[in-house]
This record gives C-alpha cells, sequence and structure tokens, in this order.
C-alpha cells in the first residue's frame, strides 16, 4: 500500500488512512469535533433558580383579590403546577404577577429563550391570560419582551419563546414575570424554563409558540369575513349601452377596472421625506402614489409641529391633493402633557387661566381649518382623550364637545372623528367600552362625532379577527346599539420581529377590518424602516426590499381584492358587471375604436354612456339564397332595395333580420336582376 503523508485540519495533524489500531482514536476525534462544533448551539445559562416556576414570588394587591397554591398534575413532563385565582382584576394586569429577579448576568444582545406550559381552569368556555414580561429590575423598567399567552382549550398547551436582551443586566439586575391581572380567572402554569443562550446563535433559530386564534386556513371566521365582504364591499355596475341615436348596442365587448377603491388603503407619511429630493425619497413618494389612496400627515398637523412650520405641511397637503389622494388631518388638539410634544410649550403655562387656555386652544382651531377648509378629508378633532385628561380637568368635557361643535363650524365638510388607542389591541374589551362609553357622552353634550378612529398598535398580544370583529360590533354600535358610529384603523402596525407571524396577521386583521360594515379604512402608521417609529412595524426594509407583510397587503388590495373583467353587451345593450366600490375606467370596444368613460361605484348603479353611431357595413354570402347581414351592434336598421344606385324611393324587402352569432341575418331570393340595396334606421 502507497504511504500517505499526514495532513492538517484546524490544527491538528491527522493521519489520512488508520490502522485498525487507531480507528477507535479516529472515530474518538470525530465524535470530539462534533461535540465540539455542536457545542455554542448547547451551551445555555439557566437565568432561574432551582425550584423553576415555584420560586417565583407572588404579587397580588390583597389576599381577596388573587391566590396561589400548588397542585399535583399528572400525565405531563411535570408533576406539579402552580394555580393562581384572580378573583378581582387589579388596576394593573401586573399588579397581580409571579415575578422573580434572574439569577445570572445577561449582555445586551444576548438571546434568552425559555417555556411556560398553561392551563385554563376558569372561565368556562372562555380564554385564560398570561403575559410574560422580562424587564430591567428597576426603573425605568426597560422590557425586552412583552407577550400576551392565551390559554382556550382547557388542556395543557406548551408555549415557547425567545427574545433578545434590549440592555445589559447584572445577576438580578432583570425580572421576569408573568402577569396574571388581565381577568378575573383561575389559570395553571408550569414546566417554566428561562436560559441565556448568549450570542451562539441566531434569534431565528429558537422556537417561537407566539400565534392567535383563528390563524388556521380553515378557521370559521375566513367564510363569513368572504361572505361579508362579498355583501359589503361590492355592488352591481349595469352597462346601459346606446349610440347618439338612442339605439342599444349589442355584442360589445366592455372592460371594466377599479381605479381607486371607496374603501381607505393608506399610511403615515413625514412631509420631510415627501418633499425631500434622493433616491430614498424618489422611492418613497412611489410607494405612496402607488400603494395608497389615503395620507395621513404623522407629525407635520400636530399643534407643535404645524406652528413651528405651518408651510411644510401646506406644501405636503398640495403635493397629496394634485395626486388625487385624500387626507387626514391628524391632529387638532392632544390635551395632555405625558409628552412635551404633545402641547406647544407656551400652552401649560395658560393652566392656570381657563380663559386664556380657551382662547389660545380656539384660536388654534381657527388658525388650522380656516388655512385648510376644504382640502382635508377628515380631522382628529381630539387625540387620546382617554388617556390625556388634563385640559378636559381644566375646562370640563363640555369643552372637548366644544371643540367638535367649533370644528364643524370651521370645516362643515370635513369627517371629525375621535381617536384613540387600547381598543383593539388591548388584552380586554375594557378600553373598547370605555372608549364607545366616551364618545357616547360627547355625542350627548352635542359633539357632532362623524367617526372614531382606532389606533391599532400590535406587538406582544395579537387579538384573534373574532375578536376584533366582537369588538368592531361593540364600538361601532352596529348590532343593537342605540347610536352608531363609522369606524376607522388610523395607525395599524405590528412590533414584531416574527416577519412570518407579522405577515399572516396583517393578512387576516385586513380581512377582518375590510369585512366589517362600519369600518371606512386601514391607515398603517408609516411603510419603510427609515421612515417608522417603530422599525419592526414596517412593510419595507431600509433597502426598499419587500418584508411579508407588505406581501401581504399587496396580494389582498391589487389582487383579491381589485376588479378588472371583461362583459359583453345583449341584444338589449347591457351587460352587468359585479365589482368592489369605488371610482372605475369602463372600456368600451366599438368597431375601429375604444371609447372610455369613468364611473363611481358605491352602490348598485347603472351607467349609461352614449357613444358615436357606428354605420354598418353590409355584407352579402351567396348560397341557395342570399344572405345580408350586419353587425350586431346595429340595432334598428331595417334594409332597403331598389333597382337605381340614387332612386327617389327605397322599399322596404320583405322579411325580418334575425340576430344569430354576432350578427343580424337576412336571407332572400337570389335577385333576378341588378339591385342595389341599404340599411336605414328608423326611430329607437
Amino acid at each position: 500500500m502507497r504511504s500517505v503523508p499526514p495532513f492538517a485540519f484546524d490544527g491538528i495533524t491527522c493521519s489520512p488512512w488508520p490502522d485498525r489500531g487507531s480507528l477507535r482514536g479516529l472515530r474518538l476525534w470525530i465524535l470530539s469535533l462534533a461535540l465540539s462544533v455542536l457545542a455554542p448551539l448547547q451551551a445555555q445559562t439557566s437565568l432561574l433558580p432551582a425550584g423553576g416556576i415555584q420560586a417565583l414570588g407572588f404579587q397580588r394587591p390583597d389576599a381577596a383579590s388573587a391566590t396561589r397554591s400548588v397542585v399535583a398534575v399528572s400525565g405531563q413532563p411535570f408533576s406539579q403546577a402552580v394555580r393562581v385565582v384572580t378573583a378581582k382584576v387589579p388596576a394593573n394586569a401586573w399588579n397581580t404577577q409571579l415575578s422573580l429577579p434572574t439569577t445570572s448576568p445577561v449582555a445586551a444582545g444576548d438571546v434568552v429563550a425559555g417555556e411556560v406550559w398553561l392551563r385554563r381552569i376558569t372561565p368556562t368556555p372562555g380564554t385564560a391570560l398570561a403575559e410574560i414580561v422580562f424587564e430591567k429590575a428597576g426603573p425605568p423598567y426597560d422590557q425586552s419582551i412583552v407577550r400576551v399567552l392565551s390559554e382556550e382549550s382547557g388542556n395543557w398547551t406548551r408555549y415557547r419563546f425567545a427574545f433578545t436582551s434590549l440592555t445589559a443586566h447584572g445577576a438580578g439586575g432583570a425580572q421576569f414575570n408573568l402577569r396574571l391581572g388581565h381577568a378575573v380567572q383561575t389559570i395553571e402554569l408550569a414546566g417554566l424554563t428561562l436560559s441565556n443562550y448568549a450570542k451562539a446563535s441566531p434569534l431565528s433559530s429558537f422556537a417561537n409558540d407566539v400565534t392567535y386564534a383563528g390563524r388556521e386556513p380553515d378557521a370559521a371566521w375566513r367564510a363569513t369575513a368572504r361572505d361579508s365582504i362579498e355583501k359589503v364591499r361590492k355592488a352591481n355596475l349595469t352597462l346601459d349601452l346606446r349610440d347618439a341615436d338612442g339605439f342599444p348596442l349589442a355584442d360589445i365587448p366592455v372592460e371594466v377596472q377599479l381605479r381607486r377603491h371607496a374603501f381607505a388603503f393608506g399610511s403615515a407619511v413625514a412631509a420631510s421625506r415627501l418633499l425631500a429630493s434622493g433616491p430614498d425619497s424618489d422611492r418613497y413618494r412611489g410607494v405612496i402614489t402607488q400603494w395608497f389612496n389615503t395620507v395621513v400627515l404623522e407629525n407635520d398637523l400636530k399643534w407643535p409641529q404645524y406652528e413651528a412650520n405651518p408651510t411644510q405641511a401646506q406644501r405636503a397637503v398640495d403635493w397629496l391633493r394634485q395626486r388625487n389622494i385624500q387626507v387626514r388631518g391628524h391632529n387638532l388638539i392632544w390635551p395632555g402633557t405625558n409628552q412635551p410634544s404633545f402641547l406647544p410649550a407656551n400652552v401649560p403655562p395658560l393652566f392656570p387661566d381657563p380663559t386664556r387656555l380657551r382662547a389660545r386652544i380656539n384660536s388654534h382651531f381657527t388658525n388650522v381649518l380656516d388655512r385648510f377648509r376644504g382640502r382635508i378629508a377628515d380631522w382628529d378633532v381630539v387625540n387620546e382623550p382617554l388617556h390625556e385628561r388634563v385640559i378636559e380637568g381644566i375646562l370640563g368635557r363640555p369643552e372637548v364637545a366644544g371643540w367638535f361643535q367649533l370644528a364643524r363650524t370651521l370645516d362643515p365638510a370635513a369627517t371629525l372623528y375621535l381617536n384613540e388607542y387600547v381598543n383593539l389591541e388591548a388584552v380586554t374589551r375594557t378600553g373598547s367600552t370605555e372608549l364607545r362609553n366616551y364618545a357616547d357622552s360627547l355625542r350627548n353634550l352635542g359633539a357632532p362625532i362623524d367617526a372614531l378612529g382606532l389606533q391599532s398598535h400590535f406587538a406582544g398580544f395579537l387579538t384573534s379577527p373574532p375578536e376584533i370583529l366582537a369588538r368592531l360590533d361593540l364600538i361601532s354600535g352596529i348590532h343593537g346599539g342605540t347610536d352608531t358610529y363609522p369606524l376607522r384603523i388610523t395607525e395599524f402596525d405590528i412590533n414584531t420581529s416574527d416577519e412570518v407571524l407579522q405577515g399572516d396577521y396583517t393578512r387576516d386583521f385586513l380581512t377582518a377590518a375590510f369585512s366589517h360594515p362600519s369600518v371606512s379604512g386601514v391607515l398603517l402608521w408609516g411603510f419603510w424602516e427609515n421612515q417608522h417609529w417603530l422599525p419592526n412595524g414596517a412593510l419595507f426594509r431600509a433597502n426598499w426590499q419587500s418584508k411579508p407583510n407588505a406581501v401581504a397587503w399587496s396580494n389582498l388590495v391589487f389582487n383579491t381584492w381589485t376588479t378588472r373583467t371583461h362583459v359583453q353587451t345583449s341584444t338589449s345593450g347591457k351587460a352587468v358587471a359585479r365589482g368592489f366600490k369605488g371610482d372605475y375606467e369602463i372600456t368600451i370596444r366599438l368597431p375601429g375604436t375604444n371609447v372610455t368613460v369613468l364611473a363611481r361605484l358605491d352602490t348598485d348603479a347603472t351607467v349609461r354612456p352614449v357613444v358615436p353611431v357606428v354605420r354598418p357595413a353590409i355584407q352579402v354570402t351567396q348560397g341557395n339564397l342570399f344572405e345580408y347581414s350586419w353587425p350586431a351592434y346595429a340595432s334598428g336598421y331595417r334594409l332597403e332595395v331598389s333597382d337605381q344606385l340614387n332612386p327617389p324611393d327605397w322599399q322596404p324587402v320583405e322579411g325580418f333580420a334575425r340576430l344569430s352569432q354576432g350578427a343580424w341575418r337576412l336571407q332572400l331570393p337570389s335577385p333576378t336582376q341588378t339591385q342595389f340595396y341599404r340599411l336605414r334606421r328608423g326611430g329607437p
């Protein structure tokens, strides 16, 4: 056997063809190498003390509000569980929770992963909720994950989760919480693990069992939504086609194409980016004009920003209107001080003087609404009044109603909105009920509230589509309410790094909203990663690559929910196309020319375009009989005969033409002499 010299592999000298004596050593070396490769993937440090979930501390407002006990479990990977009975919903979900400081340090960017098992005991039927939170163990409580888990089956269900630590924490510097104060419930928890995998593997390599009810392709709500969309979002467009003489045009091909949805599909945009130059701004403008029919200026019409630069807002509104893009006004007042940017700096000093404060607010309303009267489709008159109540506390709720009255006086054509959050995206219906009650109280005070805006910023909890529909019912009052409200989704986004989940939920949320008769539109709160308040929520990456949520949006808006169809007129000149409501371009394909007309479809409608008369030619086919034919569109004609080319009188031939195979046809005996024929039209 020829000798082969040793070779080196990653600094290790190996014999290329071992003898039997060294074969066992080679096997051990291969195993050692495999383990060294796999070791980084398996390396982990537990962040929990011995005892797992039973070691977590229990926090509650008082002994009557919640209790904790340990129960035995069989048939599962664990033998004991913690049962928590939440008898009363506390002021905050975190007032009732299991919590424990971490036992080991975590560096910024480390991947932390774990799992927990849940089982709903009560309500039956219903949902039990547990919110997992990993945060700094003290102010400002920076949170790396906030995620609400829901268990509806009543069976033990495993939830795996993984996240990246936003900041560094020493041992005990972070805490893991299981918040249990969202609802009155009894829930059991077990099998908790929480480990730091450092930076050995990317986040994407870890399992995440985060989902939402109704995500399944065959979920029952989907068929109901499709039926509702067919009923609510579509109408019949009947074409009654006649020429200038009043005769119907038969057998004419017609193309019917939706050009602009009646439903608002839109986004927040930044005026500075919209008006800037450069390749990214060019792409930004291109997406706006191609993807959206409605736009809201994210910041430029807010009170402080508008007063600082009214010209920028004016230029942006002009640019959008020139391109037939509707503009929402956001907002006339954000009546609180939780953020310094809510009000101009010179407004809070007026709080001790209600008269001057009222005058300052009214002057702002007058300035903005006078400038944009008739140019802004709708206004968020007041933003987040359930959360920003400082000015209401000074001037009273009737003053809030008065803002709507003032806006109606200054811009009668604008749709006036109250805009709020913590409704659709919240874990429970409490925020939805509070919004409805607050809006009712303002209407009772005379506020002309036309519609309610639902912000819909989603993150750790994704409300199921059936629950979304139920809350839309509740807020709108569409089923049995004494008063009803049109709705619009005004600031939709999903802040998650799980792009598949984000794409699926974008599809399903849009479908639920589009299917609900009270909803008039869905607006995103930005679409590009480099111009988004939550970059993970964007449709497009920084390099303009489409994310799965962009694909979901595009597939629905530009494919599933669009209309482009071809029809053919009947002998009466009529054709019917069923399509999505909106603005249509109808192309009538006449012989030798096309005629295009525009139409609006908001309900079943008939369009009666008048097109030029197209003079037909006679075709003659010789057989046992002579067949005279002319095109089907040429109705109302009779065949006349003469033995002269220019006679004083033409005589009608005997018999009537019949419509067959796309033409009027009349058969006559062979002429015995030269004869001339023409078509003559009578009255319609």
